[in-house]
């Protein structure tokens, strides 16, 4: 059930970013990329102190509390203003967006970088402790420093990003930049622990830069491409 609503909510989100974002799609979710960021810190943060305390108390205030969350933003979003249908495409059918071949290519290899926003959730904790010497505690910290930069870089790497071309070359350097961090990061292994902590922190800080260049670049191709 949560699957099933997690993957509503994407499917709506669209069309209201397109929608109200207008010309500014880009820069329109950039700030909603920060936004959400910033509060997925503070989940994180809440979410560090309860497993702290480890109590059957803590637990369920956490998951009371994020629903409360829900409840809130279901408010917000009622107070939205209403958006009129828009007309249906001239081509009929279920199957209309694989008939475009080039953009299904362009999904595609979109999807597959953007498994560079797990990285730092799933691969770089494994990485730490199970083939560095670096303390357990990086991961948070590597996570905190990743949350920080996206917050004050995501804005200002969406701006000019308009058309294909500058869509393609920021996504480009992105690419770049997640081969460089990543590459950094796996020269951590067999070296002291404070020697990996620092050869990890470029790596993430590197790999971060490339996070909001291939947002931008992904975002502006992805909404100009489709058909509204």
């Amino acid at each position: 059930m949560t699957d099933l609503a997690g993957s509503s909510g994407a499917a709506a989100r669209g069309p209201m970013i397109r929608r109200f974002g207008g010309d500014e799609v880009p820069k329109f979710r950039s700030y909603l990329r920060s936004v959400a960021m910033l509060a997925s810190t503070f989940g994180a943060l809440a979410a560090g102190a309860v497993v702290q305390i480890d109590s059957d108390f803590a637990y369920r205030a956490l998951i009371f509390a994020n629903a409360l969350t829900f409840i809130g933003t279901a408010a917000v979003l009622v107070n939205l203003p209403k958006l009129e249908p828009l007309p249906s495409p001239s081509e009929e059918g279920r199957w209309i967006a694989l008939k475009d071949k080039p953009y299904v290519v362009f999904v595609v290899l979109d999807g597959i970088m953007w498994i560079q926003s797990e990285v730092l959730s799933f691969a770089l904790p494994l990485w730490v402790v199970l083939r560095t010497d670096a303390p357990r505690w990086f991961v948070g910290v590597a996570i905190a420093v990743n949350t920080v930069m996206v917050v004050f870089l995501q804005v200002r790497a969406s701006r000019g990003v308009k058309g294909g071309m500058v869509a393609g070359r920021a996504a480009r350097r992105a690419g770049l930049a997640f081969l460089i961090g990543m590459a950094v990061i796996a020269t951590a292994s067999g070296v002291p622990g404070w020697v990996a902590v620092v050869i990890m922190m470029v790596g993430v800080a590197v790999h971060t830069v490339g996070s909001p260049w291939h947002a931008a670049g992904s975002l502006e191709l992805r909404f100009r491409l489709a058909p509204a």
